[in-house]
């Protein structure tokens, strides 16, 4: 009995620690937001669209000495736009390139054209943990710290902590095992000092911009765990400009109507339905395989993801979100690729 009400007294006690510590955060979470802008212009907030430059360091062969490398400073033009739920969409502009990153809630995908002929760009279809990772990153920066939990992750308060000279409160923002922000408060006004994240890298702020009645970054430097530098620099700044849907969807694998891509200089087509599946092929000792299909059309993905489905042929599929839905076959996505015109998706089958 004594050890019963021993073991009764430390669950109470660590759950008298967790409800303060909830508590702490949920202090500090209102004094950040309170430094950022009003409840009101903080909740009103649909889309934040961010333009400015990337400055960063690059290695490059040495003219004439091919076989040796140089370090370059690299200077890219930056558009970031961020959309309530999960919309986001990152272009980076060199004069080899554009290169486009997005999100559409659970669809991601890069695509790579080349300045010297566009007509020979590159689309990849982001795997699972680098949706998950976006989703996180739409989120950070549209909920200003508060409702992580309405997505299944957590904040604590983790004590204390000293940043360059000033007195911080810290919180443990989790969104997953492997996406983790760890943020320090100056106590004095509540702002953000210093951001880390699970694998070690530094984000610290500089500079201000106002827009709206909200106070923004001029500055962000990321410092990678290597030491590395990449120094974000923001010259405008939109708050609540509608983007059209189309403005994230995965664009279309080949032309027939060209129409203008909103945000930058390269063009999306629409395509026609039809689906042809070019071949496929599975191992039923490493429940590996490949689908593949000539890439006409926007239904070209759906097309390859139904035939794997059908090789699966167990219950469940499962999704980034964790949902489990019935009558499918169970999979993960292990690559996919896109190359002369035909989509190739290898996949592994979970049972």
């Amino acid at each position: 009995m004594k050890v019963r009400l021993l073991l009764s007294l430390v669950v109470l006690s660590a759950l008298g620690l967790t409800a303060r510590a909830d508590a702490q955060a949920e202090r500090w979470i209102a004094r950040a937001r309170a430094a950022v802008g009003s409840e009101a212009a903080l909740n009103a907030v649909r889309s934040i669209h961010f333009i400015g430059t990337l400055e960063t360091t690059a290695q490059v062969p040495i003219e004439g000495d091919p076989n040796n490398t140089r370090t370059e400073t690299v200077r890219l033009g930056l558009d970031i736009v961020f959309q309530k739920p999960y919309q986001q969409r990152m272009t980076l502009r060199s004069e080899l390139g554009v290169e486009v990153t997005a999100l559409d809630d659970y669809d991601g995908w890069l695509r790579r054209t080349p300045s010297a002929d566009p007509s020979k760009w590159q689309m990849t279809f982001l795997d699972a943990a680098q949706v998950k990772r976006l989703r996180a990153n739409t989120w950070e920066n549209l909920a200003f710290f508060r409702g992580i939990e309405k997505r299944g992750g957590t904040v604590a308060y983790a004590g204390d902590a000293t940043v360059d000279g000033r007195d911080c409160a810290k919180l443990v923002f989790t969104h997953a095992s492997d996406i983790v922000f760890t943020r320090y408060f100056a106590k004095d006004s509540g702002a953000l000092v210093k951001t880390e994240t699970e694998a070690g890298g530094e984000i610290r702020e500089e500079g201000e911009l106002v827009v709206q009645g909200l106070r923004f970054p001029r500055k962000l430097i990321n410092k990678a765990p290597n030491g590395s530098l990449a120094i974000i620099t923001f010259e405008t700044i939109e708050v609540n400009k509608a983007f059209p849907a189309d403005t994230f969807a995965v664009p279309a694998l080949l032309p027939t109507a060209v129409k203008d891509d909103p945000l930058s200089n390269a063009k999306f087509v629409s395509s026609p339905s039809e689906v042809k599946i070019e071949g496929m092929s599975y191992d039923e000792n490493t429940r590996r395989g490949w689908v593949s299909a000539r890439a006409v059309g926007l239904d070209v993905r759906s097309a390859v993801i139904r035939k794997i489905e059908e090789i699966s042929a167990t219950k469940n599929k499962l999704l980034v979100s964790g949902e489990v839905k019935s009558s499918k076959g169970a999979f993960k996505i292990l690559d996919e690729q896109l190359k002369d015109g035909v989509l190739t998706i290898h996949f592994e089958t979970v049972y």
